[in-house]
């Protein structure tokens, strides 16, 4: 649960959660979200 007690699930691309942007009536939380490596890890990867 992140402060707005949405239910952050960690998925490829974060298809399975409902802060990805997709659900109406809640905003996008991945900028801020604790698991955004886990469902984005190619960001990781291009990093310098």
């Amino acid at each position: 649960m992140n402060e707005d007690d949405i239910k952050l699930t960690p998925s490829p691309n974060g298809e399975d959660c409902l802060g990805n942007g997709e659900h109406e009536g809640i905003e996008i939380q991945c900028d801020e979200c604790d698991y955004f490596l886990e469902c984005f890890p190619e960001y990781e990867r291009s990093l310098p």
